[in-house]
């Protein structure tokens, strides 16, 4: 399943935070995250264009939650290519791993726990040295703030494997999101 990152502007005003959740979307994947390069002699780690473009930009992407710090409340949680409960597949890259905090709820009980493949769209922060994010001062590459979800029904998981089956075609390094027990090169458990 190929994850879908989707672009819009973003302002600082609640009226322009609002009017940028309903405005038009560019598609990015995880592959692209998976872009950013880290130069060990220096410290420095680089964003190419157009990933480098998109700091606080309005963003939605596919993947599977895993938690953070708390098991009964996923207000703040780490969002993965692959199932966090299988055990065939490969630990992603660390720039394939987001940190994403959640809108407030109104239902006031915390956020839980879904197994289900999600798709997240929040405002993108990407890491720099002097950032005081908390998902950057927990070494994130990339985080997510304002986050709301939304479980992906199985036309889009369709959609999304059509998608990944001409990306691994056109490039046979193509990473993807996996469902649940079916890691790529095996059949899971």
């Amino acid at each position: 399943l190929a994850a879908t990152l989707l672009v819009t502007a973003c302002d600082d005003s609640a009226s322009d935070r609002e009017a940028s959740r309903s405005s038009p979307s560019v598609p990015l994947d995880f592959p692209a995250l998976n872009q950013s390069e880290y130069d060990p002699e220096t410290g420095d780690l680089s964003f190419p264009d157009p990933l480098g473009t998109l700091d606080g930009d309005r963003v939605s992407i596919a993947g599977f939650m895993a938690p953070y710090d708390k098991l009964d409340d996923m207000s703040r949680f780490m969002l993965m290519p692959s199932y966090v409960g299988c055990h065939f597949c490969k630990p992603p890259a660390l720039n394939q791993v987001l940190y994403v905090e959640q809108e407030p709820s109104n239902r006031g009980k915390p956020p839980q726990f879904i197994h289900e493949p999600i798709r997240i769209t929040g405002t993108l922060r990407l890491f720099h040295a002097d950032s005081e994010h908390p998902g950057h001062l927990a070494e994130f590459v990339y985080a997510l703030d304002e986050a709301s979800i939304e479980v992906l029904t199985e036309e889009d998981l369709k959609k999304a494997r059509a998608i990944h089956t001409k990306a691994g075609k056109e490039n046979p390094q193509h990473q993807s999101v996996q469902e649940p027990g079916k890691a790529e090169g095996n059949g899971g458990p």
